[in-house]
């Protein structure tokens, strides 16, 4: 990792303790455990200066990518904690669009699924992959239909 911050670094490591406790997701990826305490130092750097970042995305992505948005809503509680001070819409979406990217990358797919019951919206079928290289436990990835369920075996 790039941070030598011991409060970032810690700060992360909580991060990810509740994303493995609520979730059982863990992430192992290289790129990710370099570029998420980036994430958090600058979206620290930004609530310390009140600089916002702006993006229109935050409307859709929530229902989108309801997964990678959950694990984003994680992290934005555990910044609160820390700072007493949320963090803006446009910070969550970078965070959600953070892991969906990771869980989403292609080295991370799988042939082998199975059918999981899917609690959010907007989403019509749920699958959760068996086989990962690098993400020690099974994240879940959303498609909207069947059809695509049969091309990806």
């Amino acid at each position: 990792t790039f941070i030598k911050d011991l409060n970032i670094i810690n700060l992360q490591n909580e991060i990810l303790d509740k994303i493995k406790e609520k979730t059982l997701i863990t992430f192992n990826d290289e790129h990710f455990n370099k570029v998420f305490p980036l994430y958090l130092k600058y979206t620290l750097i930004r609530q310390k200066y009140g600089e916002k970042i702006r993006t229109p995305l935050y409307e859709d992505i929530q229902y989108d990518y309801p997964l990678a948005y959950y694990l984003a809503q994680i992290v934005s509680q555990t910044i609160k904690k820390h700072t007493k001070t949320g963090i803006s819409r446009s910070e969550i979406t970078n965070f959600t669009i953070l892991f969906n990217n990771t869980i989403n990358n292609k080295k991370y797919r799988s042939r082998h699924i199975r059918y999981v019951f899917s609690t959010f919206p907007r989403t019509q079928n749920c699958i959760i992959s068996t086989k990962y290289s690098e993400l020690s436990v099974t994240p879940v990835i959303f498609i909207s239909n069947s059809k695509k369920l049969r091309q990806t075996e």
